[in-house]
């Protein structure tokens, strides 16, 4: 006598048997012929566009040609933001620099009288001396915060990926 679990496998086997040529399986049991593969051609593919399908590439070129020059644009507007924010520290510099020339060559000038003169004459020249040595020191000193300003603006432009020729001015356009 067989088990119930014996009972249990030959039922689900047999319905298994049942099951499988009425589904169709493989295609062994399935009475439909096989079907025939219809190849598609440019032709045929012809038939079915409709008259909007070119415009919409069209429409979609048109709006990427106007994002570049919008881009292209911006970008010229950053590229001379940046190009004359730098030149104006560069003039800046170049003031300082001249500033720093003129009191050096006057201050040159003041000790070679000084050394020519005697009495009077010589203290009112060493009191010029040291009058423009101050003034060299301030334009020195004006010289190197220019300096540091044009830094300021370098490492800004590096920090936000700005290309050092930006702040030369020279452009690949």
């Amino acid at each position: 006598m067989p088990s119930k679990l014996t009972k249990a496998l030959l039922i689900i086997f047999s319905i298994t048997l049942l099951v499988i040529p009425v589904s169709g399986g493989a295609g062994q049991g399935s009475s439909r012929p096989p079907q025939k593969e219809e190849i598609l051609t440019n032709q045929d593919i012809e038939k079915y566009k409709k008259p909007s399908d070119g415009e919409t590439q069209s429409v979609i070129n048109k709006k990427a040609e106007s994002d570049n020059k919008t881009r292209k644009a911006e970008d010229r507007k950053e590229q001379e933001y940046w190009c004359k924010r730098a030149t104006y520290y560069k003039k800046k510099i170049e003031k300082a620099q001249d500033e720093v020339k003129k009191q050096d060559a006057r201050l040159a000038e003041l000790k070679e009288d000084a050394s020519r003169e005697l009495g009077k004459k010589r203290k009112a020249l060493e009191k010029e001396i040291k009058k423009t040595r101050t003034k060299l020191k301030s334009a020195q000193k004006q010289l190197k915060d220019r300096e540091k300003d044009l830094d300021r603006i370098e490492n800004e432009a590096h920090k936000k990926g700005i290309p050092p020729g930006w702040l030369r001015c020279q452009f690949t356009w």
